[in-house]
């Protein structure tokens, strides 16, 4: 059954949320001394280890809400295979599940703590079962077969070399018509960007370098796409695309706004992180068809899905339709946790489910 057996009530989680910031202080503390003793995490910087702690609880405190054993296992080896291979002790781990089980009931009630233990108990029975070897051979991405292969290589060498001159060149040519931008953006970029994070996860590049193919692609959309701006003719209705509050990965919903415009949608994007209350100030006085928000991390579909049950509360807002995808949502087991009416991860397309339900409401 794995963690939906688990539950913490409305009490315990507000009071693990109220002292998360001091039980991550300790950890950092606690975890410190440990590494001091024995290096737990190779030649990486102790702020690497700090940041680890702050994204464990957010993680953590997503999972409270949605209990979703599929997400739960799935994070759980992804952060386990990716700071190994940047150089972490896989011993980091089973000094650092224990802590946080020292310090949660040091700080915590007995009550919040024997409701909050058992994750954590489940993510030390978890560790011994992952497969490394197995994890990296599903991750090489120099398996990766599809008719935009040769594409897909040359474009990653040049964003791992940071050129975005050579990115231009060698995209420009292959796009003529908005068919061919629709396929450069599924086809090249958004492939090519996963194997950029999978390098990342790998230790195969830098940070840097990883923040530097972001930009160049982001970039790259923009010379790309206003090849066909002047071509934009709104013959459907108004679409809002937003990231969700304190999501940072905005190259998906920035790639699905332009789609969006060009076949024919009144889109406003408005990028990573935007302010919630600031967001909702707009669709009250939009009032647009659609509202998009993307979700990467898993750890802000809670504030997605709060977000949207606010909106719910508005008569006001009560014709207008929510698309929730992104990262976050491939990863569930199931999407009935995510309270919005049209729901798009994996392989499905946002435009062709925009599209749909847009012909369903004018009965085409």
């Amino acid at each position: 059954m794995g963690i939906e057996k688990y539950y913490i009530d409305e009490d315990s989680l507000k009071e693990f949320n109220s002292k998360s910031d001091q039980l991550i202080e300790l950890m950092n503390k606690y975890m410190t001394d440990a590494n001091n003793r024995k290096n737990l995490i190779g030649n990486n910087s102790i702020d690497v280890m700090y940041d680890n702690h702050k994204h464990h609880i957010n993680f953590m405190k997503s999972i409270f809400v949605l209990r979703d054993s599929k997400m739960f296992n799935e994070i759980v080896e992804w952060a386990y295979f990716s700071y190994i291979s940047r150089g972490f002790d896989q011993s980091y781990f089973y000094v650092a599940i224990p802590m946080w089980i020292k310090i949660i009931k040091e700080i915590y009630s007995e009550k919040t703590a024997g409701e909050v233990t058992p994750y954590y108990n489940e993510i030390l029975s978890i560790l011994p079962r992952i497969d490394l070897e197995k994890i990296n051979t599903e991750k090489d991405h120099s398996k990766i077969e599809s008719s935009w292969s040769k594409l897909q290589k040359d474009l990653y060498q040049i964003l791992i070399k940071g050129d975005f001159r050579l990115a231009v060149n060698l995209t420009d040519n292959v796009v003529s018509d908005k068919e061919d931008l629709k396929n450069i953006y599924y086809g090249v970029l958004r492939p090519v960007m996963y194997e950029i994070g999978l390098s990342w996860e790998k230790g195969l590049i830098t940070t840097a370098q990883e923040h530097l193919a972001t930009s160049i692609v982001i970039r790259l959309m923009t010379t790309l796409y206003m090849k066909f701006f002047e071509l934009v003719d709104y013959t459907k209705g108004k679409f809002i695309m937003s990231a969700a509050q304190n999501e940072f990965h905005e190259v998906g919903a920035r790639m699905i706004s332009d789609l969006l415009e060009l076949d024919g949608w009144d889109v406003e994007y408005y990028g990573a992180n935007t302010p919630v209350d600031s967001l909702y100030d707009r669709l009250i006085s939009e009032k647009p068809d659609i509202l998009g928000i993307s979700v990467a991390m898993p750890f802000n579909l809670p504030n997605a899905i709060e977000f949207i049950k606010k909106i719910r509360e508005d008569d006001s807002l009560k014709d207008m339709k929510i698309m929730v995808g992104g990262y976050a949502v491939s990863n569930l087991s199931s999407r009935e946790v995510i309270p919005a009416d049209i729901v798009a991860g994996g392989n499905e397309d946002p435009i062709l489910l925009a599209e749909e339900w847009w012909n369903k409401k004018w009965k085409f």
